[in-house]
């Protein structure tokens, strides 16, 4: 018997596959576009939770009165108070009769009044590296400014630079207080160290280095220099602490001739009956007590 022998073709992948590529393509294709839009919706989400990471940290609140916020460098406004953290790009702002005092990472220290708005524009400070620097913006307000330990490691002129709408302040080593109007006019008094003084544009204008030394910019930019009398000392310390409202006590009530006292006992009885005493004059200025 012969047996029949049968040829089996082999299916035609080729075609199957030319078949199969183009909806592969268009579902990997839909796969990208879906993973690129859950990326772009969680991604904004994420990135602002992380905003506050603790590696930006820079400062915390140590003082806090009255009322203050923060806005971040994703535009996200939150409150502050008493130990709240403070990152770097942050925008902060003080209500009236409001006051805050920050406390930076080296121990630097920055007082702000109320009504203020600052802008903590950078901040560095790595021990390690042995490097520290800080620049802020500060549009109005009272303020009191002290390095710390970031003054050390910058061997640069300058470790600090406060900006004002009319100013440029380099500082390096130093404590300063000064107040920033709303038309960008400003005072400066100088407390230790050194202070590079200059105009908006950065032109060097002079050199602060003794206690007491005072600037004072117009509205228009033109600085005048001075010795700071004691009066503006005092206003700027007030305005550094704020306000608290103190409810007054109540007026002690005033004892009345006809106000009688409690009755003594339940019976209401009054008390023994004291001797009475009397007194005999023998000279003008002897006297002898006779009692009965």
């Amino acid at each position: 018997m012969n047996a029949a022998i049968y040829q089996i073709k082999p299916p035609n992948l080729k075609r199957y596959s030319m078949d199969l590529k183009i909806p592969a393509q268009r579902v990997l294709k839909f796969l990208f576009l879906l993973s690129m839009l859950v990326t772009l919706i969680y991604l904004p989400i994420s990135t602002a939770q992380g905003a506050t990471n603790s590696l930006d940290k820079i400062a915390v609140i140590s003082q806090f009165t009255g009322k203050a916020w923060a806005v971040d460098k994703l535009g996200a406004k939150r409150k502050l108070k008493l130990n709240s953290q403070v990152f770097s790009k942050d925008v902060l702002k003080t209500g009236k009769n409001s006051s805050l005092v920050l406390h930076f990472v080296d121990d630097t220290i920055f007082n702000l009044g109320q009504d203020g708005h600052v802008i903590l524009d950078k901040y560095v400070y790595d021990p390690k590296a042995t490097i520290g620097q800080f620049e802020s913006t500060i549009k109005q307000g009272v303020f009191q400014y002290k390095s710390g330990k970031l003054a050390k490691f910058n061997k640069l002129e300058q470790h600090t630079i406060l900006r004002t709408p009319q100013s440029v302040i380099g500082i390096r080593g130093s404590e300063i207080q000064g107040e920033v109007a709303k038309d960008g006019s400003a005072v400066f008094v100088h407390r230790s160290g050194f202070m590079k003084i200059m105009d908006s544009s950065g032109k060097f204008l002079s050199r602060l280095s003794k206690p007491g030394n005072a600037v004072r910019f117009s509205r228009t930019g033109k600085a005048k220099f001075f010795q700071a009398p004691r009066s503006l000392i005092k206003r700027l310390n007030k305005g550094l602490r704020a306000k608290r409202k103190v409810n007054s006590p109540p007026a002690s009530r005033k004892k009345r001739s006809d106000d009688k006292a409690p009755p003594i006992g339940k019976d209401n009885s009054s008390p023994t009956k004291q001797p009475t005493r009397r007194r005999s004059t023998i000279s003008r200025n002897r006297y002898i007590r006779i009692d009965r």
